[in-house]
């Protein structure tokens, strides 16, 4: 969860030079799925039933940081914030804006 949080805070301060990261995950909703395919993979548990336990899981947890933290799990995308910090770095690259 460290490598995903310096990635969502990357495009908020330009004095970072680079990072080195360990294992970030690009979707939440993601790697829950990948995660619980993967340690249960090998059991008699159907797989619409740990789809459903994730859906559900992840429903009771969105629900609590909503109304704790005030943003919506679904809305985190570090591909798409690390896309946008790669497009602002080009055009501080190119000169074509200032920090």
């Amino acid at each position: 969860m460290g490598a995903v949080t310096s990635l969502l805070h990357a495009d908020r301060d330009l004095s970072i030079a680079g990072m080195i990261l360990d294992s970030p995950f690009s979707s939440l909703r993601q790697l829950a799925h990948e995660l619980v395919e993967q340690f249960t993979a090998e059991t008699k548990i159907p797989a619409f039933a740990r789809v459903a336990a994730v859906g559900t899981a992840l429903a009771f947890v969105k629900r609590s940081v909503r109304s704790r933290a005030g943003f919506d799990l679904d809305e985190l995308s570090c591909l798409v914030r690390t896309m946008l910090l790669l497009l602002l770095l080009l055009l501080l690259s190119l000169g074509c804006c200032s920090h």
